[in-house]
């Protein structure tokens, strides 16, 4: 959820990665759509009602357990109001996220704490306009497929 050439991102308060600051989201609900939990998780984590647009890209991982896991990236619309205004609506729950915040791109693409998983798909969402096709990539941990 870009707005103004700032992104909403949430710092996670718990695991390996505590501290770390990631896109909003979390797993799908029974009979929800991955676009319908993705506007569910930015509303629980941020206290933001937002809209999917359209995917920017798809992760998918096995697990430490070896569970399966997809990862879903969407662009979104956030409500038609001030950036300043919506700053002042975000809400976490303390026991999952330590905050939420809109950070500038600029800053997020560089920032350490900026989990790498989440600087790569803010890239990716940077590009698209270049991107001629659908494309991935793939390393020993994940696969991912970006969108254009």
């Amino acid at each position: 959820m870009i707005k103004d050439d700032e992104v909403l991102l949430v710092k996670l308060n718990y695991g390996k990665a505590k501290g770390g600051w990631i896109l909003p989201g979390g797993m799908v609900e029974h009979e929800e759509t991955p676009q319908s939990g993705a506007e569910r998780e930015v509303f629980e984590e941020t206290g933001v009602r937002s809209k999917t647009i359209s995917p920017v890209a798809v992760r998918f991982r096995t697990s430490e357990f070896g569970m399966p896991n997809l990862y879903w990236v969407f662009s979104g619309q956030l409500p038609d109001e001030s950036l300043v205004t919506l700053k002042r609506m975000l809400r976490w729950p303390a026991g999952e996220l330590m905050e939420a915040a809109f950070v500038p791109v600029e800053d997020a693409l560089k920032i350490e704490e900026v989990r790498p998983m989440t600087r790569l798909f803010l890239s990716l969402e940077q590009r698209r306009s270049d991107l001629k096709q659908m494309t991935w990539m793939n390393d020993d941990k994940d696969c991912i497929f970006r969108f254009v």
